[in-house]
């Protein structure tokens, strides 16, 4: 009231979803709401969705009966106290307004389906209303943080696509390893796909990608040697980092200055985090 808060409570909603509904406002007491200028503010999981004002006026003056021609028809015995009546304004009674519904939001989601012998991959609306194949034999997708661009894993035969129809869609110079796909816009056929790939990508072992927050490097994991290492590609210029981690299925901190993953480096099984020049060793959890 006046710009002080007078009132606050929660309550889990009951009613519909939409509408017009009353809300009823009381003192402690059932007393009347004090005279000012009140506002009430309706809040939906903490994010502000109505508001509005109303005022209350101050109770009238007491008026106290004089008799003669004042036509107020009260009169007084000598000696005696004058009676007044006082006549106060009605209580404002405020008028709710419907509760907006809340937008939900939707997002793009990449993923893949095991078909018995190959990934395939999709991208769909995180609502369930749409859903778009993109190719077959790729796994482990990422996005990139503009969402113009998902990297992943190509399968072996990566580069030839066989079609509903039998005919065979033939990717030149793209083999088993790290591949970047254009998704801006998002390819409706096999001849809208765009697919790029570095020389130095082309990791036959690896498993799945892993795009950094800030959108400069990708991990991902390789065994080449025959265990398991976190490798590291630059997404701008086809750098390929010299520096490497010993383990397996990395995922990134939000700075994009660190990795968490799965290693038995220096003997101890379970959750690391590294710097992602391979220092700064952290064991998180052992034995696991």
């Amino acid at each position: 009231m006046d710009g002080n808060e007078m009132l606050r409570g929660e309550e889990l909603w009951s009613g519909g979803e939409e509408g017009v509904f009353d809300y009823f406002i009381n003192n402690a007491g059932g007393e009347p709401l004090a005279a000012g200028e009140w506002t009430l503010e309706l809040y939906v999981e903490g994010e502000l969705l109505a508001k509005d004002s109303f005022t209350i006026g101050a109770e009238a003056s007491a008026m106290a009966g004089t008799g003669g021609d004042s036509g107020l028809g009260s009169t007084a015995d000598a000696g005696s106290t004058p009676t007044t009546e006082a006549t106060k304004e009605p209580t404002a009674t405020p008028t709710a307004t419907a509760t907006p519904r809340p937008v939900s939001r939707t997002y793009k989601l990449a993923y893949t389906k095991w078909d018995g012998g190959k990934h395939l991959l999709f991208i769909g609306d995180t609502n369930g209303s749409s859903e778009q194949y993109l190719l077959g034999r790729a796994a482990g997708p990422s996005w990139a943080p503009d969402g113009k661009t998902i990297f992943f894993y190509g399968e072996e035969g990566i580069d030839r696509q066989t079609l509903q129809d039998g005919r065979e869609f033939v990717f030149d110079g793209v083999s088993n390893g790290i591949i970047a796909i254009d998704v801006d816009p998002v390819p409706t056929t096999i001849e809208q796909v765009q697919l790029f790939q570095g020389l130095d990508w082309k990791f036959g072992t690896a498993r799945w990608a892993n795009v950094s927050p800030d959108g400069q490097m990708v991990a991902f994991d390789a065994k080449p040697s025959g265990s398991y290492r976190i490798y590291f590609l630059g997404t701008s210029d086809n750098q390929q980092f010299k520096f490497e981690l010993l383990g397996e299925q990395g995922d990134w901190s939000p700075d994009s200055q660190k990795v968490v993953y799965r290693s038995g480096r220096d003997g101890k099984t379970g959750i690391w985090i590294s710097n992602r020049d391979d220092t700064g060793h952290t064991l998180i959890s052992d034995n696991g």
